[in-house]
């Protein structure tokens, strides 16, 4: 529990490095999909399928992530931000469960970034660091 506050409370810093660490996971997917197996346990096999899917997963992760980047965090994006990283660990934790996560995570993702669109458009307004700008 004190790790998912302090995951939550700081996450301003860590939002800015996670596009890039989903864009080196994606690459880490396409390992998988040519090699076969699970980078970080070689005796689990995967089928090219199931790689392609996490590497798409993992970028489409990725570009959504970048959003979330220049604008003020509201409570919905730590959560969904902490969900992500939540199911990140779950898959990497349970590779079986790969898919389910990566999904869970990715939907996560996009529900947060669809409430900003969408919510803060019907307001009129946008936040961007904290300042509002026309939507």
């Amino acid at each position: 529990m004190l790790a998912l506050l302090i995951l939550a409370l700081t996450t301003n810093r860590w939002v800015k490095v996670l596009p890039g660490l989903m864009g080196i996971g994606a690459m880490s997917g396409l390992i998988t999909m040519f090699s076969g197996h699970e980078i970080s346990h070689p005796e689990i096999h995967v089928s090219p399928a199931t790689g392609a899917s996490v590497a798409l997963f993992l970028a489409a992760s990725a570009i959504v992530s970048s959003t979330f980047v220049d604008r003020a965090l509201t409570t919905v994006d730590r959560c969904a931000l902490c969900g992500f990283v939540i199911c990140l660990f779950w898959q990497l934790l349970d590779p079986r469960r790969m898919l389910l996560a990566c999904g869970i995570g990715m939907a996560m993702l996009v529900g947060a970034w669809a409430y900003d669109r969408f919510y803060s458009n019907t307001r009129g307004e946008r936040r961007m660091l904290g300042k509002k700008r026309p939507a």
